[in-house]
C-alpha cells in the first residue's frame, strides 16, 4: 500500500520495555478488543473492555488515520451500529458488581456519536447481556440470556430503552418483568389496528406470547397463551409476520403442525391496559411449516406456507380457502417478490433449501387452476445454499454457499450467476452506491470484491492477514481489522480498489505503553 501510518516516537520510547515483556505477551495483557469494528459516518471505532475506551481512527481522505479516544462507562461488551436515519453506534456496558475495594457502577446503554459525544442510560446493578433494536433505530429491548455476578437475578425482566428521549427523561428507560423467560423478540412494521398505527414488540416464551405498546409503556403486557402440542411440546414461535392490513399477526412455531393467526381489535382501555383485545385462529396445514410468506393485493390477503419438505398451502386469509401444490424437491423456503409486466403487477415466491442447489420459482396467479404446474426450476447454484441476502431493488439476491463461493440470483430474469472462491465466505457488504459485494474472510490476506451487473471480479493483496472487516461507505472505504500486537487497520478505497489508493495505519494501540 502507498501509505503507512505509525506512530514511531510511541514505538521507538517502547524499545527497552520489549526487553523485558515480549510485545504479543504484554500487549495481550494490555488491550482488549471488541472482535468486530463498527462503523461510524467516517470512522472505523473499536472498543477495548479493559481500559472501557472506544477508539476512533478515521478513514477520511483529509485527515487519514487520526484517532481519538472516548472514555466508556465500566465494563462494555458490545457494540453495534444503530439503524435508521443515525449516525451513532449503540455500546452496551455491564457496570461493576462492587467489591471491597472497588465501587458498585451501574450497567448502562450508550449513544455515541461521529464528534464523540456520549450519552449513556442508566440500566440498573443487574446487567443485561442481549439487545434487540428495530429497524428505524428508535429503540432497544434488552434481556438476560447468561447469569451475572450478583446474588440474585430476575431472568425474567427485560428493559426498553426509548433512544429518542434524554436519559434524564422518566419514560426514557422502562424495566418490565414477564410471566416467563423471553426467548425470541419481534417488532411490529408498518402495523395498524382500525386504521391506528402502532408499534409492538412482539415478545415469545414458553407457550406464551407477550404484546407491549412501545408508544404505551406504562401499560400491562397483553399476555396471549398459545397452549401446547399434543406431545406436551411447548408452542415457542420461531417466525412471526405483521399483517398490517388485517390488524393480524400470525406465528409459526417448529413444534406446531399449523399456523396461527393473532386478530387485534380496539377496545377502551382503563390507563393500565392495551387499547386492543386479541383472538387466537388456527389454520390448519397439517404438517410442519418451516417457512411462511404474506402478501396483500387490493386489500386482500395470501399466505403461502411451505410444510413437510413436500407442500406449499396457498391460503386466502380473508376466506380461509386453501390450496395445496407438491414440490418435485424438499423446499423448506419461500421467499415473496413480485413483478411488473405490461404495468400488472405479479406475485411469486422463490423456493429453496438450505444444503440444496436447486431453486424454484412459483406464481401465484391462478394458483387455484394450475395445481402446481406454476412452479419451474430455474437452475442450480455450484454450491450447495446456505444464505439467502435480498439486495438493491429487492428482485436480486446474494446466496452464499455452504462451503465456498457464492451466487447471484435474478429471479426477474430468472437467471443464476455462480462464483467460485478458495475460501468459505461467512458475510458478505452490499455497496448499493456501486453495485458490488465485498468479501473478506478472516486468517487470509485479501479482501475481494463481485461488480453485480458486470460480473466483474477484483481482490486486492493487504499487508496483513484480514481479522474483520466493517464497510464505511458512508466514506467510500471499507475497513480492516487486523491481528497485531501495536494495532494495524488498512482502508481500501471502494471506489478506487488498488494499493495505490490504499491506506493502513500502525501503532494506535502502543500509545499504552506509556500509561
Amino acid at each position: 500500500m502507498n501509505r503507512i501510518i505509525s506512530m514511531s516516537l510511541l514505538i521507538l520510547s517502547a524499545q527497552a520495555l520489549w526487553s523485558c515483556n515480549p510485545p504479543d505477551e504484554y500487549f495481550n495483557q494490555r488491550i482488549n478488543l471488541l472482535p468486530t469494528p463498527v462503523a461510524l459516518q467516517d470512522y472505523m471505532v473499536l472498543v477495548d473492555t479493559n481500559h472501557e475506551e472506544a477508539i476512533m481512527i478515521s478513514a477520511s481522505a483529509e485527515d487519514q488515520g487520526e484517532s481519538v479516544r472516548i472514555p466508556l462507562p465500566t465494563g462494555p461488551f458490545a457494540a453495534i451500529e444503530r439503524p435508521g436515519d443515525y449516525d451513532e453506534i449503540l455500546i452496551l456496558a455491564a457496570g461493576h458488581s462492587g467489591s471491597r475495594s472497588r465501587l458498585q457502577t451501574p450497567a448502562t446503554l450508550s449513544r455515541l456519536d461521529a464528534d464523540g459525544g456520549l450519552v449513556s442510560y442508566e440500566l440498573g446493578n443487574n446487567p443485561f447481556d442481549t439487545m434487540y433494536v428495530d429497524e428505524a433505530g428508535r429503540y432497544v429491548f434488552l434481556t438476560r440470556k447468561g447469569l451475572n455476578n450478583t446474588l440474585v437475578e430476575n431472568p425474567n425482566e427485560i428493559a426498553v430503552v426509548n433512544l429518542v428521549a434524554a436519559p434524564s427523561d422518566p419514560d426514557a428507560v422502562t424495566f418490565i418483568t414477564l410471566e416467563g423467560l423471553p426467548l425470541n423478540v419481534f417488532y411490529s412494521k408498518d402495523f395498524q389496528i382500525n386504521g391506528t398505527d402502532k408499534n409492538l414488540i412482539c415478545v415469545a416464551s414458553v407457550s406464551t406470547l407477550f404484546l407491549i405498546d412501545l408508544d404505551h409503556l406504562e401499560r400491562y403486557p397483553t399476555v396471549v397463551y398459545l397452549g401446547e402440542t399434543e406431545d406436551a411440546e411447548p408452542i415457542i414461535p420461531e417466525q412471526v409476520i405483521f399483517g398490517a392490513d388485517a390488524a393480524r399477526i400470525y406465528l409459526r412455531a417448529p413444534a406446531a403442525s399449523d399456523i396461527y393467526s393473532l386478530k387485534l381489535n380496539s377496545r377502551d382501555t382503563d390507563g393500565d391496559r392495551n387499547d386492543f383485545a386479541t383472538s387466537i385462529d388456527i389454520i390448519g396445514v397439517e404438517e410442519s411449516p418451516t417457512d411462511m410468506i404474506l402478501y396483500t393485493v387490493d386489500n386482500q390477503s395470501f399466505l403461502f406456507v411451505v410444510a413437510n419438505h413436500r407442500f406449499g398451502h396457498y391460503i386466502d386469509v380473508a376466506t380461509g380457502r386453501t390450496v395445496t401444490v407438491s414440490f418435485a424437491e424438499t423446499i423448506t423456503r419461500a421467499w415473496y417478490f413480485s413483478r411488473i409486466v405490461d404495468n400488472v403487477t405479479t406475485h411469486h415466491a422463490l423456493l429453496w433449501t438450505p444444503n440444496q442447489k436447486a431453486f424454484y420459482v412459483i406464481d401465484f396467479l391462478n394458483i387455484e387452476e394450475m395445481l402446481g404446474r406454476n412452479i419451474r426450476k430455474i437452475g442450480e447454484t455450484l454450491d450447495a445454499a446456505r444464505e439467502l441476502l435480498p439486495v438493491l431493488d429487492g428482485n436480486r439476491l446474494l446466496m452464499l454457499h455452504r462451503y465456498t463461493g457464492l451466487s447471484i440470483i435474478d429471479v426477474d430474469m430468472e437467471t443464476i450467476s455462480s462464483f467460485v472462491s478458495n475460501q468459505r465466505l461467512n458475510a458478505s457488504y452490499l455497496d448499493e452506491e456501486r453495485n458490488r459485494f465485498w468479501v473478506a474472510p478472516s486468517g487470509q490476506e485479501r479482501v475481494a470484491y463481485v461488480d453485480i451487473e458486470s460480473g466483474e471480479t477484483n481482490d486486492l493483496l493487504l499487508d496483513a492477514d484480514v481479522k474483520s472487516i466493517v464497510p464505511i461507505f458512508k466514506s467510500g472505504k471499507l475497513g480492516i481489522l487486523h491481528n497485531s500486537s501495536l494495532g494495524l487497520v488498512s482502508f481500501v478505497d471502494v471506489e478506487n480498489p488498488d494499493r495505490e489508493h490504499a491506506f493502513s495505519v500502525r501503532g494506535f494501540l502502543i500509545e499504552g505503553v506509556l500509561d
